[in-house]
């Protein structure tokens, strides 16, 4: 075997990391330097989209985030008399409570644009686009019910006691099933896809989230670590679909 056979031969033994350059051997299934997965394919636009609406999706709700806790702590200050407690400032945070959740809102549609865009390679997110549908009635469902008795209230009418749990149990049982469905369900089965397992740790945090808030209309205590790991959730989310984006990218 002559010195260019023996140099083609070492080439082909050598797995050549696209993302920092460094040499692996042939069998290695991850670069040894920077993590970077070798046996990594390219991935489809709609793959890419999944991607960019989880990334969407991350980035509205840590802003509602930020909006309704600022809203929140405005309502606890208006509760204990800082603020005028009157008719127009309840309107105002009505309103205030009515953007956060307008902002959730177009969250799960970018949500609800990515299932349906790889929907169209993978039939295993047609249950998670489900959930986005049940997740958006559930929004839905809260702005009818919060005109419902607003209206009721300042016109002073009466209204039956029955009506508040039933409401109330209604929103909450399809915030569950949208929630488990289109979260947990579809970011597991992008941990199946994509070998992540930040995808993984994330799915794990919004089932454990939904969960707490079952809980926590009976105790209040877990509201505070319940947005903790919500918060959480939604960041691991970002941080795992803009890195698989980046990494492609680098392909």
């Amino acid at each position: 075997m002559n010195l260019k056979s023996k140099r083609i031969k070492l080439k082909l033994m050598v797995k050549i990391c696209p993302r920092c350059g460094y040499p692996n051997d042939d069998s290695f299934s991850y670069c040894q330097r920077c993590g970077y997965n070798l046996k990594r394919r390219s991935l489809s636009e709609n793959e890419k989209n999944l991607l960019r609406g989880f990334r969407s999706f991350s980035i509205i709700n840590l802003v509602s985030l930020i909006y309704l806790s600022v809203t929140l702590g405005l309502a606890y200050l208006l509760d204990k008399g800082v603020f005028f407690n009157d008719f127009y400032s309840f309107l105002g945070f009505l309103g205030a409570v009515a953007v956060g959740t307008i902002l959730l809102f177009i969250s799960v549609m970018k949500l609800r644009k990515g299932y349906s865009s790889v929907m169209r390679d993978n039939l295993k997110y047609k249950i998670p686009y489900l959930g986005t549908t049940i997740f958006i009635i559930s929004f839905l469902f809260i702005i009818v019910f919060s005109v419902f008795f607003l209206s009721t209230s300042v016109m002073g009418l009466f209204i039956p006691s029955s009506t508040i749990p039933f409401a109330t149990l209604s929103v909450m049982g399809l915030f569950v099933i949208g929630s488990t469905l289109s979260l947990f369900l579809g970011i597991f089965r992008a941990y199946e896809e994509f070998n992540d397992k930040v995808f993984l740790l994330s799915s794990s945090g919004f089932i454990v989230s939904t969960v707490m808030s079952c809980v926590a209309p009976f105790y209040p205590i877990l509201l505070i670590p319940l947005w903790l790991v919500y918060l959480i959730s939604v960041t691991l989310l970002y941080a795992a679909s803009d890195f698989n984006l980046s990494l492609n990218r680098e392909n």
